[in-house]
């Protein structure tokens, strides 16, 4: 039987043979998961993988041929036109995989970041470039930016991950720790290919897949108050008082926006600061970085260090003293030269703050706190902490002048009530009581404001007063405080 005249197409592919044509297929697919995922062993994850995605794209490729072909009633015809389908679907097929994993790759090499001023974004690649200003902020920016907040705070309010998540932009982030990354000394000493190399832009990907998530975990542990509309590295910004949950206390954070569109909500979160901390985000993530990749890639023994102090943070969020005490055995095991970093020290001061409210020792806490001082003796962070340590060392009107001080910076009455709390450790009921119904006269729907007054009105021995703020945590918050006034008697 002759053969019949064949297109090129399938001439080629009679030539190479199918098989060798899904052997390409896999070695591309391997070699794009090795690249992209180096610390993954290769021949017990990414080769199965690459396999079976061979198969599928094989069996796809079969089935489009056959459903083309069916029509044809010629046996030598149909296989010709099989063959031809299938080997113009292997070959779209393997293009697309290499320029998949080079464009990733490219990704990485080449991006942009903002300078330290909030500037507009330049590349990588040209450090001398000259920046571009922010247009100025108008009032109408100022007035959608507050629509966003308070939207952002609803959703908080709501449980509304999605449109948590989604309010943060981590572009601008991710691009500046991957430019932090690659213009560092220790990156460019590394060889190019190398698997320490690839490890790095693996690392990388991974971390900064996880930002919006957690950004939105964080955010929903927390109860955020919007407080002003604030500008912030030359952008647009919002502040908010955060509270956490499950823990007394507070802090505040300006989150740095970026106009999106003109719609709504228009605005996106991009960075933020933490007044605790005394620091932002971006540059807590990038000093992560640039300490933690230089050690892991030299000593495996220095991974396993930061691999506690990422567990250490996961514990004390937990706050349960059995979490807290491992978390503080961890610490032991850090280190000196990396206890030193800020990220490090501020892990532990917060640990141990919550092991105070557990266990009321305040020596450790204090401790910490003047550790903290001492190596950053002027961190902006001391004005938020400073209130905790006049408080642990009975220095009430230390505390009160803190938090005065801290007023004078941000225009929050609630700062005033929680003067309240000093009051009630000094047994000054009647002072408890009035701050109480002052904070509760400007945000009635805040729990915290009745809770001060059942303190208030049960040290005066007003039992009505109790009543009253009794009754709202029960009916409003869901509160069961049911035996208080034995307890109290």
């Amino acid at each position: 039987m002759n053969k019949p005249n064949l297109p090129q197409s399938a001439r080629v592919w009679d030539y190479l043979g199918g098989k060798w044509i899904s052997f390409v297929f896999v070695t591309v697919s391997f070699a794009q998961a090795t690249v992209l995922n180096p610390n993954q062993p290769a021949l017990t994850v990414n080769f199965p993988v690459a396999v079976f995605v061979c198969l599928l794209m094989l069996m796809l490729a079969n089935l489009l041929a056959l459903l083309c072909s069916f029509r044809v009633a010629d046996v030598a015809a149909r296989a010709a036109r099989q063959k031809r389908i299938v080997f113009w679907w292997m070959l779209v097929v393997l293009l697309a995989t290499m320029g998949s994993c080079a464009t990733q790759l490219a990704d990485l090499q080449t991006t942009a970041v903002p300078d330290a001023m909030g500037m507009e974004t330049q590349v990588c690649e040209e450090p001398g470039g000259r920046p571009t200003p922010l247009p100025p902020i108008t009032d109408e920016d100022k007035a959608s930016a507050l629509a966003f907040g308070r939207a952002f705070e609803r959703a908080l309010r709501e449980r509304d991950r999605i449109f948590v998540s989604t309010a943060f932009d981590d572009s601008i982030i991710r691009t500046l720790i991957v430019c932090h990354v690659l213009a560092s000394d220790w990156f460019k000493r590394l060889a190019s290919p190398s698997p320490e190399r690839a490890g790095v832009l693996s690392g990388l990907r991974k971390g900064l897949a996880k930002f919006p998530d957690s950004f939105a975990d964080t955010s929903l542990r927390r109860k955020l108050d919007l407080i002003e509309f604030r500008e912030v590295r030359n952008r647009a910004g919002l502040l908010f008082r955060a509270r956490e949950s499950d823990r007394p206390g507070f802090t505040y954070i300006e989150y740095q926006l970026r106009r999106t569109s003109a719609g709504d909500p228009g605005w996106r979160i991009i960075d933020w600061y933490n007044h605790a901390e005394g620091s932002y985000g971006s540059d807590n993530i990038l000093g992560f970085a640039g300490t933690a990749f230089p050690v892991i890639l030299h000593q495996d023994t220095d991974a396993l260090h930061f691999a506690n102090l990422r567990k250490m943070n996961r514990l004390q969020a937990l706050g349960d003293p059995e979490s807290l005490k491992n978390a503080l055995d961890l610490w032991d095991t850090i280190p000196p030269e990396l206890q030193k970093a800020k990220f490090a020290k501020v892990i532990h001061l917060m640990t141990q703050g919550r092991l105070f409210q557990e266990a009321l020792d305040p020596e450790p806490y204090l401790t910490a706190i003047d550790d903290f001082e001492r190596a950053f003796p002027n961190d902006p962070a001391r004005m938020i902490w400073s209130i905790y340590q006049s408080l642990g060392r009975d220095d009430y009107d230390g505390a009160r002048s803190a938090l005065r001080t801290l007023r004078q910076s941000i225009p929050d009455p609630y700062l005033d009530f929680w003067i309240g709390w000093v009051d009630l450790l000094e047994e000054d009921y009647d002072a408890v009581v009035e701050r109480a119904r002052a904070f509760i006269r400007l945000e009635p729907e805040d729990q915290e404001g009745y809770e001060m007054l059942l303190q208030g009105g049960l040290g005066q021995g007003n039992h009505e007063i109790a009543a009253q703020a009794l009754a709202k945590l029960e009916s409003d918050f869901g509160q069961d405080y049911s035996g208080v006034f034995e307890a109290a008697e």
